[in-house]
């Protein structure tokens, strides 16, 4: 979270991870972009997978609820929302 890391960790810290969970606002800020809907979350999430090759992510987004972003074994994706 902001002020509680240096960005300069990140590659260690998500780089190949399994599982990863962010807020809507951490992913937001990774992505460089607003997350209106699902559509903009899913894209954020690619981008997130292609700068740091983790695989599952977990979302929360207060009100809105929270997203599963997995992936399984064979490559298939798919989404759980809560």
């Amino acid at each position: 979270r902001k002020g509680c890391f240096d960005e300069s960790w990140l590659p260690e810290l998500l780089g190949g991870a399994e599982w990863a969970k962010l807020n809507q606002e951490e992913l937001s800020r990774l992505a460089v972009r607003d997350l209106v809907d699902e559509e903009a979350m899913e894209a954020a999430v690619d981008a997130l997978r292609d700068r740091f090759g983790c695989r599952n992510v977990w979302l929360t987004c207060a009100e809105r609820g929270a997203y599963g972003f997995l992936i399984d074994a064979r490559g298939v994706r798919r989404t759980i929302r809560a």
